[in-house]
C-alpha cells in the first residue's frame, strides 16, 4: 500500500502533468476508458440526468474577464479575511444581450455570447418557444482549497468556466437505486446516500457525508470511486483554467485543489430561478447570516447627473421629501 507522502507526490504530479477532461470513469469497480461516451455502458444499466460534461480549452478567461484571471483572482481575496468567498450579480435575460436590448453589464454579455458558440450546451442556453424569457446569473467563486464530498438536493445545472488555478473533481451518479419525487424532482434513498452515509442538518441546503467529511486527495478519490456501488458510475475529471464544466448538484461531487481556484459559474433558466429562492432561504439559516461583505450598485449620477437643471422638479421633490427645507442643495 502506498504511504501518505507517495500519494502526495502522485497527486501533485497529476496536477502537474495530466490533460484536463475526463480521467477516469469507474463502473463496478472497474476503470472504463474515459475517452469513451457515457453509452458505453453494460445492457440494463443506464446512466442519471445531465452527466458531468467538460469541454477543455473552450474559452480564454482574459478575453471574458478583461483581464488575467489571477488579476480577478487576486482582487477578490481583498475582500474576505477567509476563503472561500463568492459573488453574485443581479440575473438578466439572455435575449436581451442577443437582441442588444438590456442594461446587462459587460460581463455578463461576453458570457452569454461565449456560451451561445458551443453547442453542447444549447440545451440549457436556448429556448424553442420565442414567448419564454429565460434569465440567468453569474456568480463568481473564489476557494482557497477543495470542497468535502457532497450533493444539492434539487436539480442545479450550472455552467462553470475555470477563470484561474486547476480542480480535480469526483462526481458519483445519485440516481441510482433512488426513488425520485415527481413534485419536486429530488433523488431519495440511493445507493450512494447509503455508501456515503449521507446527512444533512438545518444550515445544510443538501447532503454530506459522514463518512468523508474534509477535502478529499485524487488518491481518495479514486478509492470512493472504485469502490462505488454496483451499477453507479464515478468519474474523476481535471479542470483547468478555460475549460467549461457542466453537471447537474445532485450528482454527489468533491473538489481537490491546493493554490486558490477562481471559477465563474452561469446558471439559466429555471435552475436560476430555485437558485435565488433556495440562496434566500439559507441566509436565513443559523449559521448563513451575516456573511455579505460587500454590495455593488450603479452609482446614483449615472441615471439623474442629466436632470441636474430641472430645477423646478427638483425643488418640488425636496420640498415633499423634506417640507421647510428652503435650500437647494
Amino acid at each position: 500500500m502506498a504511504s501518505t507522502s507517495e500519494n502526495k507526490q502522485r497527486d501533485e504530479s497529476d496536477s502537474e502533468t495530466e490533460r484536463s477532461g475526463i480521467l477516469h470513469r469507474f463502473l463496478n469497480g472497474q476503470e472504463m476508458d474515459p475517452t469513451n461516451p457515457y453509452t458505453d455502458m453494460p445492457t440494463g444499466l443506464q446512466l442519471g440526468d445531465y452527466p458531468p460534461l467538460i469541454i477543455p480549452g473552450a474559452f480564454d478567461p482574459e478575453n471574458l474577464l478583461g483581464c488575467p484571471g489571477g488579476n480577478w483572482n487576486m482582487m477578490l481575496q481583498t475582500f474576505a479575511h477567509t476563503l472561500p468567498l463568492q459573488m453574485h450579480m443581479e440575473p438578466h435575460t439572455l435575449d436581451g444581450v442577443r437582441r442588444d436590448d438590456t442594461n446587462a453589464p459587460p460581463l455578463f454579455r461576453r458570457v452569454v455570447k461565449m456560451l451561445d458558440a458551443v453547442p453542447q450546451l444549447a440545451d440549457m442556453t436556448q429556448v424553442d418557444n420565442p414567448d419564454v424569457t429565460r434569465r440567468g446569473r453569474v456568480k463568481f467563486r473564489l476557494s482557497g482549497k477543495g470542497k468535502f464530498v457532497h450533493r444539492n438536493r434539487y436539480e442545479r445545472r450550472n455552467i462553470i468556466c475555470c477563470c484561474d488555478g486547476t480542480q480535480h473533481w469526483l462526481l458519483l451518479d445519485t440516481s441510482v437505486g433512488a426513488t425520485k419525487d415527481a413534485s419536486d424532482g429530488t433523488l431519495n434513498d440511493g445507493a450512494v446516500d447509503a455508501y456515503l452515509e449521507a446527512q444533512q442538518n438545518k444550515n445544510w441546503n443538501g447532503y454530506r457525508s459522514n463518512t468523508w467529511s474534509s477535502m478529499l486527495s485524487v488518491e481518495e478519490m479514486k478509492e470512493i470511486a472504485r469502490g462505488a456501488p454496483a451499477g453507479v458510475t464515478a468519474v474523476i475529471i481535471k479542470v483547468t483554467a478555460g475549460d467549461i464544466f457542466s453537471f447537474d448538484g445532485r450528482w454527489w461531487h468533491a473538489t481537490t485543489y491546493k493554490e486558490p481556484v477562481l471559477s465563474l459559474f452561469f446558471t439559466p433558466g429555471k435552475n436560476m430561478e430555485v437558485a435565488l429562492e433556495q440562496h434566500k432561504k439559507r441566509m436565513a439559516m443559523p449559521l448563513q447570516e451575516g456573511l455579505k461583505v460587500a454590495t455593488i450598485s450603479m452609482a446614483k449620477c449615472s441615471r439623474l447627473s442629466s436632470s441636474w437643471k430641472e430645477s423646478k422638479d427638483g425643488a418640488s421633490n425636496m420640498e415633499a421629501w423634506k417640507p421647510g427645507m428652503g435650500k437647494k442643495t
